[in-house]
C-alpha cells in the first residue's frame, strides 16, 4: 500500500525496528498477542526486494507524526 501511494515502503522497516527495540523494556500486550517482531522484519526485508525502485521515495514522517496526534 505504501509503494503505489508513492510513500517509501522502507518506513515501515524503521518503525518495526524501534518497535523491537522496546522488547523486553515495556510490558505491553502488543508484543504477546503479535507476530514476532524479528519474523516480521526478516519478511518485510524479503518483500522490499521488489521495490527497489522506491529508495527515493519520501517518508513522510513528519506528516505522519502530525496525522498519529490526532487520533
Amino acid at each position: 500500500y505504501l509503494y503505489r501511494a508513492g510513500y517509501n515502503p522502507r518506513g515501515l522497516k524503521d518503525y518495526l525496528l524501534t518497535l523491537k527495540s522496546q522488547e523486553g523494556k515495556t510490558s505491553s500486550v502488543f508484543f504477546s498477542t503479535h507476530p514476532d517482531t524479528g519474523e516480521r522484519i526478516r519478511k518485510l526485508d524479503a518483500a522490499l526486494r521488489k521495490y527497489e525502485d522506491a529508495t527515493n521515495f519520501p517518508f513522510l514522517a513528519k506528516r505522519f507524526s502530525k496525522r498519529a496526534k490526532l487520533g
